[in-house]
């Protein structure tokens, strides 16, 4: 009887240090979602977001039968300065006897290519500690002084290490990474045991590609990837993601003799992931009739380097588009009554160019007649606007009389429509940054006398953005500001240029408005913001 249990007992073991053996070498690699966290299938991928990364991951495989495995993993990653990455990876799985934890530091570097493309590279080293569940075994009447449990309760220490690349060619992305540097040792009663440096015992090629379509607004993203292993069967795996407005994903997955699953998830403002997958019983070599359950959560935080090249499953909105459908409609509006004015400016001038030369192929010529010269007294030179703010008035900067136009009646003007449209535009994040050098305002500073309108601009330097030709779309403008937290926003009319101008600043020192004119004209919403001055 003590030699057949001690024969169950020693099967047993030899079955779960090989399957947890399998864990450390695999199946941490091994998740069906993976791509929110690529760095689990390669280290080159650590830090890949761009950004501070914290990510959760648990699968239960085979539910419903005891002992089956289950396995935990918490992974914190940054990407540095200077193109440094650095991750932490913590690691717990059970299976049947056997408890393992695992932890591994991985360091990388990405090296920028052109037209934004990268390579990547990572490296892993770390320790996994095993321990036998004395307390599920069932001895009988074996002494628990026996040499046969002793040599259970020893814990098992082994070394971990990993290594992958990857290059990123605009949505392309392939990869290939080492899971297992350090050879896995499937049985040992030794309390630390290093084995030999092994890295070709099994490898891991993948690849994806990300298709936008919809105006960058939807993804679809399809994965292979394939696992290659010496003492074990390799494994084909092929995946489709379709993204649904940066918000939703779902798709499916097929894993060689593994099974199908079903895979959905959804975002929160690019910075959350929260996905679950349902795979199927088990087919082929491994057929199983249980399901295997898999959740994932991605949190992104931190500031990411403007203009480093970036891979996120978390964040796939390479545009940064409106939250809202409405907000899309309004940029959707926005764009057609700009190719409207360009269409119109085009044909105006084809039209003119037309009536030129006309009129120059009808001109009848005059004979000429001797005529006495006429001797004109030179112009007086035009006066120059004076200025109540002293040296901040610069001489020779003459106002560009691009408004001297009769006040309009209508209240719908496609430019003016395109203003207020940018209230709903940039509803939800209105002090976004462009990052551009380009102003189409740039030199903008046009100098007005004060009339004697009741609504009149008062002697000052101002921000001007936004011109209308009637008060109600001026104080609209400016009253969806003040919502927006622009508290210095006000309006008032200037009777030389019969218009209502939006201000978001005010000042009597010129320099001091030209720093304000500089601080909005960095925001998409004011980037052509210009300088008003008012003066006697």
């Amino acid at each position: 009887m003590r030699k057949y249990t001690f024969l169950v007992v020693s099967a047993s073991i030899l079955l779960s240090t090989l399957q947890i053996r399998q864990a450390i070498a695999q199946d941490f690699h091994n998740y069906t979602q993976f791509f929110v966290n690529p760095s689990l299938i390669n280290p080159a991928l650590t830090g890949a977001d761009g950004k501070g990364a914290l990510f959760f991951s648990y699968k239960k495989q085979w539910a419903g039968i005891s002992g089956a495995p289950a396995i935990g993993n918490v992974s914190l990653q940054s990407a540095l300065k200077n193109n440094v990455n650095f991750g932490i990876n913590l690691n717990n799985e059970t299976q049947g006897l056997i408890k393992t934890s695992a932890a591994l530091f991985t360091g990388g570097y990405t090296i920028e290519l052109p037209d934004n493309n990268m390579f990547r590279f990572g490296f892993s080293l770390g320790a996994a500690w095993s321990q036998v569940d004395i307390n599920a075994l069932n001895f009988g009447n074996i002494s628990p002084m026996d040499p046969i449990q002793a040599d259970l309760l020893d814990n098992s220490f082994q070394l971990l290490s990993n290594a992958g690349a990857s290059l990123h060619i605009k949505a392309f992305n392939i990869g290939i990474s080492l899971p297992n540097i350090i050879e896995p040792i499937y049985l040992t009663t030794d309390a630390f045991s290093v084995s030999k440096v092994n890295p070709f015992e099994s490898a891991i090629v993948h690849t994806s590609y990300r298709l936008y379509f919809s105006n960058n607004f939807n993804v679809f993203e399809p994965y292979i990837v394939y696992r290659l292993n010496k003492s074990l069967p390799s494994q084909l795996e092929a995946a489709g993601i379709l993204h649904l407005q940066h918000k939703v994903w779902i798709g499916g997955s097929y894993k060689q003799d593994f099974g199908i699953s079903a895979l959905g998830g959804f975002k929160v403002n690019n910075l959350l992931a929260v996905g679950y997958s349902y795979t199927l019983k088990n087919i082929g070599l491994n057929e199983m009739n249980r399901p295997s359950h898999e959740v994932h959560i991605g949190l992104l935080f931190g500031e990411r380097q403007k203009r480093k090249p970036f891979y996120s499953f978390v964040d796939t909105d390479i545009d940064k588009h409106p939250k809202n459908y409405k907000a899309l409609l309004a940029r959707q509006k926005q764009k057609e009554a700009a190719e409207a004015r360009k269409h119109a400016a085009e044909l105006a001038k084809k039209k003119e160019e037309e009536q030129k030369a006309f009129e120059e192929a009808t001109k009848v010529p005059v004979a000429e007649t001797p005529t006495e010269p006429v001797t004109t007294p030179p112009a007086d030179p035009p006066k120059q606007p004076q200025h109540d703010a002293g040296a901040r008035f610069k001489t020779g900067e003459t106002p560009l009389n691009l408004f001297n136009k009769p006040a309009a009646t209508a209240v719908h003007d496609p430019a003016e429509d395109e203003v207020l449209n940018r209230l709903e535009v940039h509803a939800e994040n209105a002090d976004d940054h462009h990052g551009e050098d380009f102003h189409p305002n740039a030199e903008r500073h046009e100098f007005v006398k004060k009339g004697g309108h009741s609504s009149e601009m008062n002697f000052a330097d101002y921000v001007i953005v936004g011109a209308f030709s009637s008060e109600a779309n001026a104080k609209r403008y400016s009253d969806g500001l003040r919502k927006l937290g622009f508290e210095g926003t006000d309006y008032g009319f200037i009777s030389e240029r019969n218009i209502w101008y939006v201000h978001i600043s005010e000042s009597n020192d010129i320099n001091e408005a030209r720093a304000d004119r500089d601080k909005y004209r960095k925001m998409n919403m004011f980037k052509d913001a210009w300088l008003l001055t008012v003066h006697e």
